[in-house]
Parts: C-alpha cells; sequence; structure tokens
C-alpha cells in the first residue's frame, strides 16, 4: 500500500520527461510538500478528458461520484488491481479512457514493520531509474453531490510485488509504475479497452528501482 510519495522535479523537468511526449505543459507549481505528498492532498495528474491529454491538480483520495460526503468509511487512495477486475466500491467508477489518468512522481514510501508492535515502522523511499521522474497509473473521477464541490479526485492502482524482490521485502503491495510513452498513450488512449489496459499494471522491475531508509519531509 503506498501512502505517501513524492514529486520533487519542477514543473520544466516533468514537461521534459514526461509532459511533452503527451503534448503536454506542465506550468502548474506542486501545491503540496514535494517530498511528503499524502492522501487528501493534491497531485499532479494527466488525464484526457475530451480526448486531449492535459496537466491538472486532482484531491488523492477517490471522492466516488455517489459520495454524498467528503470522508468515505474507507479512504480510497489505493485501489487493488485484483479489486477492479472484480466487483467492490471501484466497481461502478469506469475504467475508460475518460476516467484514466497518469498520477506523476519520482518516488513512493513504504513502511517496514517490525514484529514488535511497540517499535516504529521504518519508512523506505522507491525511485526508479536513479530518480527519473515516471506515473502511476490511477482511475478519477468527479463528484458533483458534495456541499462545495464540484470535486475531481483520484486514486492510483496496486498490485501484488511479489515478484519485485526489493519492494516484497518491505511490503507485499506496490504501486503500479508506468516509464515509457508507449505506456502513457495506451493508459489514456480511447482504443484500449479497459482489460488491455489493467494488463499494463505489473510489479516493476526491481533491477530497476533503488531504495534508500529516509523519513518522508524536507530535503
Amino acid at each position: 500500500m503506498c501512502g505517501r510519495f513524492t514529486t520533487t522535479a519542477a514543473p520544466k523537468e516533468l514537461t521534459k520527461q514526461i509532459g511533452q511526449q503527451l503534448g503536454v505543459q506542465i506550468r502548474e507549481t506542486i501545491k503540496t510538500d514535494p517530498w511528503d505528498i499524502r492522501p487528501t492532498q493534491q497531485v499532479l495528474t494527466i488525464i484526457a478528458p475530451e480526448g486531449e491529454p492535459e496537466a491538472t491538480m486532482l484531491r488523492w483520495s477517490l471522492v466516488p461520484w455517489w459520495a454524498t460526503e467528503l470522508k468515505t468509511r474507507r479512504p480510497m487512495f489505493n485501489a487493488r488491481i485484483e479489486g477492479l477486475i472484480e466487483k467492490n466500491a471501484y466497481a461502478k467508477v469506469p475504467l475508460d479512457e475518460l476516467h484514466r489518468g497518469l498520477i506523476l512522481s519520482d518516488g513512493f514510501f513504504e513502511w517496514e514493520h517490525p514484529e514488535d508492535k511497540k517499535l516504529k515502522g521504518q519508512p523506505f523511499r522507491f525511485t526508479v531509474d536513479g530518480g527519473r521522474p515516471f506515473a502511476f497509473p490511477g482511475i478519477w473521477t468527479v463528484n458533483k453531490k458534495i456541499e462545495g464541490g464540484p470535486i475531481r479526485s483520484c486514486t492510483m492502482i496496486t498490485c501484488d510485488s511479489a515478484p519485485n524482490p526489493l519492494v516484497h521485502k518491505v511490503h507485499d503491495r506496490m504501486p503500479g509504475i508506468l516509464t515509457e510513452l508507449e505506456e502513457f498513450r495506451a493508459w489514456l488512449s480511447p482504443d484500449v479497452a479497459a482489460q488491455d489496459a489493467l494488463s499494463l499494471i505489473t510489479a516493476f522491475p526491481a533491477e530497476r528501482m533503488s531504495v534508500e531508509a529516509r523519513q518522508p519531509g524536507r530535503e
């Protein structure tokens, strides 16, 4: 389960590494602590509701379209890929291209918890290809039922970490990670069906990842 991540790269760098490949100029600044992004904060996301990719800020922790209160019974900041295939709370959120998004990042945290419950867990930050920006595949929606809305929000999709021994040593789940232009386009494409899009989400190769023990927070 990924409950914290980082987006330390400046908008110019994110545009160079990811945005310009999709024809997107990222002008917005990150409105949260880039070293400690938490659920309910705004996250930089590329979506394509009108067919053309655009960069926007979305609330991280899905507020489904049918909710009448901002706080849901269970926080919806992670969506298990298995649950998207089966019938659960996320099943009501379409997986079509209008509701798929790319949440930009350059690292995420997982906690290793000791057997002694009295001891604090050790956080580890995982990065890809030496710190290169990447994207978490996610789904997003708009809620128009809550007062003060509409609220645009998103969740990232997670998978089993077992094929990745680096992450699995710390946690049994990990977020999906996309790094290539073909993957970005496919995730946002109207020509890619939901099941085909989900096939992009597998445990990222451990040999392309690095890890360091560190607390979330400013550099």
